[in-house]
């Protein structure tokens, strides 16, 4: 079975009836969820959030002056091995981040051309970076 929530379906078919396309809101970068094992290596208290691995040099998250990760470190406990050194997503808008679903689900309510307020946590120190959502590259519904 294949089900798409209505809140989506409200968001996306008037689009799709006056354009023929849906344009998805994207940030550019890509990551891990937070664990205990990266949270220690980072030194930070508690694992929640969203590690920025990579950011897409030409997306919104760049412009904006994010960092992915610069260093890979291996997680034993794990047996994986992650790029660290880059952002770590807590907070959009005020609200808080705990995994990508979270950071996901908030960025379905949001427009390309929105801007959005990522708090982040960079070598220790809280920050906040003002984001404008681009088009998520090939990605429509038609």
């Amino acid at each position: 079975n294949f089900l798409i929530p209505a809140d989506t379906v409200k968001r996306i078919i008037p689009s799709l009836i006056a354009n023929g396309t849906y344009n998805h809101p994207w940030l550019g970068l890509e990551g891990v969820d937070m664990t205990s094992s990266i949270a220690k290596v980072l030194n930070l208290q508690e694992p929640k959030g969203f590690l920025v691995v990579n950011v897409d040099d030409s997306g919104p998250a760049s412009n904006a002056g994010m960092l992915g990760g610069d260093r890979v470190t291996a997680l034993a406990r794990e047996g994986r091995s992650v790029s660290i050194g880059g952002d770590v997503i807590v907070g959009i808008d005020g609200k808080d981040i705990r995994s990508k679903h979270d950071m996901l689900l908030y960025l379905t309510n949001k427009k390309v051309g929105e801007s959005v307020v990522i708090s982040v946590i960079r070598d220790g120190d809280p920050q906040q970076i003002t984001v404008v959502l681009g088009q998520r590259p090939g990605y429509f519904f038609s």
